[in-house]
């Protein structure tokens, strides 16, 4: 899939987070009221559509892993908030606690054994983006003082994409399973919290990106 592929993809996915959007909202404003929606199948519905997303950014991390790290398709403000390619795991703990309510302790203390792997995990991969930084900085140098010619150049940016590709599947693969392991935690009535706030963070930002200016490509042609 190209990176303009998956640009019309995310258009189309964004379309079907606000229907899902809404329907969270109904499901968590008739929380009390029993049959008023099949609340297991909305959840796996709306996981579902996540895994979605995830499983066409592998395909696109693939052929063009940097066209995910300049993202065109988000606005400024939303590429303001992305972590190696996307949300930072730990972001969604964050949000359990901010926004749903009725946690018992035994659920508390799992959030924060959660908490402190997310944060170990994040650091790891920081550490290797950065060690990739520092090794593509020091392969500018050497070339530009040996005038290399363009095979060995290329060799590198393959080198560099390859490194990429594997620091933005990790990070994918850990917003993955702590998002899951967190819905773990969580009874019905509070993944239904969890994943309407999610949605309406991600949808403030959106809006708010769009009003101040546009997709990142809007941006860079003006």
């Amino acid at each position: 899939m190209a990176s303009s592929e998956f640009a019309e993809f995310v258009g189309e996915w964004i379309l079907r987070q606000e229907g899902f959007h809404d329907e969270l909202l109904a499901a968590k404003e008739h929380a009390g009221e029993e049959g008023f929606c099949d609340r297991d199948d909305l959840i796996a519905r709306v996981i579902r559509h996540y895994k979605e997303y995830f499983e066409r950014k592998a395909v696109v991390r693939e052929n063009d892993c940097f066209a995910l790290l300049s993202p065109t398709w988000f606005s400024r403000l939303e590429i303001c908030f992305l972590w190696v390619a996307g949300f930072k795991p730990g972001l969604g703990i964050g949000i359990v606690k901010d926004a749903v309510g009725g946690l018992t302790n035994e659920q508390m203390d799992k959030m924060d054994m959660l908490e402190l792997e997310t944060i170990v995990a994040e650091t790891t991969i920081e550490h290797r983006l950065a060690e990739i930084q520092r090794s593509a900085a020091a392969l500018r140098a050497i070339r530009r003082q040996s005038r290399e010619d363009n095979m060995a150049a290329q060799a590198d940016v393959d080198w560099i994409a390859t490194a990429m590709k594997g620091v933005v599947a990790a990070a994918d693969a850990l917003r993955m399973r702590t998002a899951i392991k967190i819905v773990g935690i969580l009874q019905t009535a509070q993944k239904i919290e969890f994943l309407t706030a999610a949605a309406t963070l991600y949808k403030k930002i959106r809006v708010r990106g769009s009003q101040r200016g546009g997709d990142a490509s809007t941006s860079m042609q003006r």
